[in-house]
Parts: structure tokens; sequence; C-alpha cells
């Protein structure tokens, strides 16, 4: 005979045991420890490794994390976890991690992480950066080249035509710097 009052609680009588069961609703625990318990934290240097405990009545089946700026993945361990190669854009990055129990409930913990890159490697995104503009305006220039080449060549079959006589190599470039 099974009588149920509410979805959270069945009592089963069979025999003269009474049963009493229903589904865990507490969410876990998580908590991130390193590289510091504290809600901020600012970096020099990326990836980063987080680490931190989760716990739960149930028991923790799985630890995630995500990072605002990109990137996601699963920690290694569930009450002692750790998860390593957590690449940081620069600027501010919200890394969350959550725990997730045995009856699905989860829970979240985050980290937010300002990272500046040491200066060296701001000097090289910004001189990257400036290679990629400059190279725009050089392949322009040698666009324009090729085509100061052409009208050069041409200018000087024009003159080649327009006299019946020999021409050496030294008149007729004296002729081109003239503009003839």
């Amino acid at each position: 005979m099974r009588q149920t009052w509410s979805p959270q609680l069945a009592l089963v009588i069979a025999t003269g045991v009474i049963l009493l069961s229903w589904p865990c609703m507490a969410a876990p625990t998580v908590s991130i420890t390193t590289p510091t318990p504290a809600p901020t934290f600012t970096a020099t240097t990326s990836p980063i490794t987080l680490g931190g405990t989760a716990s739960d009545t149930i028991g923790v089946t799985q630890v995630t994390w995500s990072n605002s700026q990109g990137g996601s993945g699963t920690a290694s361990g569930t009450t002692s976890w750790s998860a390593s190669g957590i690449a940081l854009q620069a600027g501010t990055n919200v890394l969350t991690v959550t725990a997730r129990d045995g009856a699905g409930n989860t829970a979240s913990a985050t980290l937010t992480v300002t990272y500046t890159p040491p200066s060296g490697l701001r000097r090289h995104h910004q001189r990257r950066r400036l290679r990629q503009r400059f190279h725009g305006h050089s392949r322009q220039q040698s666009q324009l080249g090729r085509r100061a080449v052409w009208l050069g060549a041409e200018l000087q079959r024009h003159l080649e035509l327009r006299d019946d006589r020999p021409h050496d190599q030294s008149a007729q470039l004296d002729r081109l710097r003239l503009g003839l």
C-alpha cells in the first residue's frame, strides 16, 4: 500500500516498516580559494589556475568553470577541485565556477580577474596592429609603384616610336628623368 501526500514526501507502509523519502532540495556549496578567496584578483600572467572546494549532502558530481571573455571547461576533482590553463583576455574576466550534485542542483561562485598583460606583450600587440595597418598602406604603395613603372615603360615606347633614330639607354633614362 502506497500513499503520497506531496511530491517531496512519500510514505511507504509495508509489513510494519515505514520508509520516508524525499528528493534532495539543498544546493551544493562551492568556493574558490586559489589564487585568492577574495572576490577580485589582479593578474599579470595568463593562463591561470583556479582551485577550491565543493560539498553537498548527497555528493558533488561535477565542477565546471566558464570565463565571461570566452572559454569553459570541467575542473578535476569534486570536493577539492582545480582547473588549470584558464586563458585570460586583457581587461575584466569574470570566472564562474559551478558545482552540481546528484539531484541536479547547482551552486556557483565567481572571481573577477582584471588581467593586465606585461608591458612587453602590450608593445608586441601594438607593433603588430601597426604592422597590419602599414601592410595595407604598403600594398597600396606597391600598386602605385607598379603603375609608375608601367607608365614609364609606356612613355619610353612612345618616345622610341616618335623618333626614327636609335636610342641608347642613357639617353632614354635622361628623357624619363626630365619627363620628356
